[in-house]
């Protein structure tokens, strides 16, 4: 049998059957399988931001934070910079005047749901998981109601002054560690979160275990038992 160069078929049959193949597998252009980035997200990150907020030192403290790391894909200035939380806020842009899509504190502020939902969509794991359906989601509460995001060291992150932060909603707690018989809450020892999950619990009063007693045993391990003579009123509840 005698085979056939390819360098002798003619060109337009040769191209007519590279053509019909490809119909026949279905072959799309490369660039239609790339996902489609939104055409307004195109604002040359925060420099057109620092234009006007650049002498505003309440917001150029973020560019000291972990959140504004570039090289890190998953932080905001890695992503869309200051729109990765503010909303493509065109409106904003263009006509210097109008409030961005998502505003977190101050006139105009958005909804406590529309706030968290840009926190949670970066932190929705972890200690977060409980977050919906929780005492402070159900009270209205937004992340930022607690977070000040736009400095380098977050009060409530840090031991001396995340008791304060609470207290600014938990008066009663704040007497409490008043009194003579008291956690070293105000020694710097212990802080609420220790016993505490802000960001929402199975157990009761947001603890961080499911029981009070089991909640105690995490410092008070020698309390656990089991012990010889057992006081009952403690084994049921540590804070009878």
């Amino acid at each position: 049998m005698r085979t056939r160069s390819i360098l002798s078929i003619p060109y337009g049959l040769l191209l007519g059957g590279i053509l019909g193949i490809l119909a026949l597998f279905g072959t799309a252009p490369a660039a239609a399988q790339q996902p489609a980035q939104p055409a307004a997200m195109a604002l040359a990150g925060e420099q057109t931001c620092l234009k006007c907020h650049g002498t505003d030192h309440t917001v150029t403290q973020i560019l000291q934070t972990p959140h504004a790391v570039k090289g890190d894909p998953r932080t905001p200035f890695g992503q869309q910079g200051c729109q990765s939380c503010h909303g493509e806020s065109l409106d904003h842009v263009a006509l210097k005047k109008a409030f961005p899509d998502v505003v977190f504190k101050g006139q105009n502020i958005s909804p406590a749901p529309v706030r968290n939902e840009v926190c949670l969509s970066c932190h929705q794991a972890g200690l977060r998981m409980n977050w919906q359906g929780s005492q402070h989601a159900n009270n209205d509460l937004a992340c930022n109601s607690c977070h000040t995001i736009h400095i380098s060291k977050d009060p409530v992150l840090v031991k001396l002054s995340q008791p304060q932060v609470c207290f600014s909603c938990h008066a009663e707690q704040r007497a409490d560690t008043l009194k003579f018989s008291h956690h070293p809450i105000r020694e710097g020892k212990v802080v609420c979160a220790d016993c505490h999950n802000p960001h929402g619990s199975p157990g009761p009063k947001l603890l961080k275990e499911v029981t009070v007693n089991e909640t105690c045993y995490n410092c008070h391990a020698e309390k656990r038992g089991p012990l010889l003579w057992e006081h009952m009123p403690v084994r049921e509840n540590c804070l009878n």
